[in-house]
């Protein structure tokens, strides 16, 4: 989501907030609020929301581009609801581009005027859907030049799912062949490249409009789950001399056991596993150690 310009919007003057390194801070803005949960007719574009002071942590960001997430529209669904009922009316949004309008006083990895991009965690009520987005500053980092806001703000929030799930969960290493389950996802796509830059060999499953973008990637292949008997394939890549018990009732477990050594396996959302023979966009991966 694009944020359009803004210049009806009010201005305090940096003697007012001398703590913070800043040439201007404003005091309120437009904003995306969800009054109530619901669908997305219950959006409400508002003026003149106010834009809380920072805190020495915090980075002010004039928001130029913005995502909209999986999470979000959950979010506005009435996900997590017994947490964020209490707090409407939320500002949704987890992904900002923009530049930095404003920086606390123990900011010291980004200034004003500086072009960022970043993501704010899950659970922050006052997201990016606003003219101006308050992030702390390891929620931010310099914006490549090669990318515009409009590429850099569908970055951040699917990058670092697919690197918790890798680095974090499955803890992948050089060497190790990798399956990718919906590659043709933001997350998906994002954990091919991961895992390739990492020295990993990588399989993934995805719809025939993906087929050709993901080799391109990096995957060594790429299996159409809707042309082609995905299972098979998947057991003659990882598995050509096991016998697999097809009931996925063992967490994937082959019998006897696979001449590859153990199973990882990393299930974000996938619950029961077998969803491993349905198309799929959650973050998962097989690793193979």
């Amino acid at each position: 989501m694009r944020i359009p310009s803004n210049r009806e919007f009010t201005r305090i003057t940096p003697s007012a907030f001398s703590y913070h390194r800043l040439k201007s801070y404003v005091s309120d803005c437009r904003a995306v609020l969800l009054p109530s949960f619901g669908g997305p007719h219950l959006l409400e574009l508002r003026s003149h929301v106010p834009v809380p002071p920072l805190k020495p942590h915090e980075v002010l960001v004039r928001t130029r581009a913005a995502s909209v997430n999986p999470l979000d529209t959950r979010m506005r669904a009435g996900y997590g609801r017994s947490i964020f009922e209490r707090l409407l009316p939320l500002i949704l949004g987890r992904d900002i581009s923009g530049e930095v309008a404003a920086v606390g006083a123990s900011v010291t990895s980004v200034s004003v005027g500086e072009q960022v991009f970043g993501a704010l965690h899950p659970t922050a009520v006052r997201g990016t859907y606003t003219d101006y987005a308050i992030l702390s500053e390891d929620e931010v980092t310099p914006k490549p030049d090669s990318l515009t806001h409009v590429e850099a703000s569908a970055i951040p929030f699917a990058a670092l799912t697919a690197w918790r799930a890798l680095k974090c969960t499955a803890r992948i290493s050089e060497g190790q062949r990798i399956l990718v389950v919906g590659g043709g996802g933001a997350v998906g796509f994002i954990a091919i490249q991961l895992a390739v830059a990492a020295g990993c060999s990588v399989v993934t499953t995805c719809g025939s409009q993906s087929v050709d973008r993901l080799l391109a990637a990096g995957a060594e292949q790429a299996v159409d789950y809707v042309a082609e008997v995905v299972l098979d394939i998947l057991l003659d890549h990882f598995f050509p001399r096991a016998r697999f018990d097809t009931d996925f009732q063992s967490s994937l477990s082959p019998s006897p056991p696979s001449p590859f050594g153990p199973i990882k396996v990393c299930l974000e959302e996938c619950d029961p596993p077998s969803q491993i023979t349905s198309p799929c966009t959650a973050p998962c991966a097989i690793t193979l150690s």
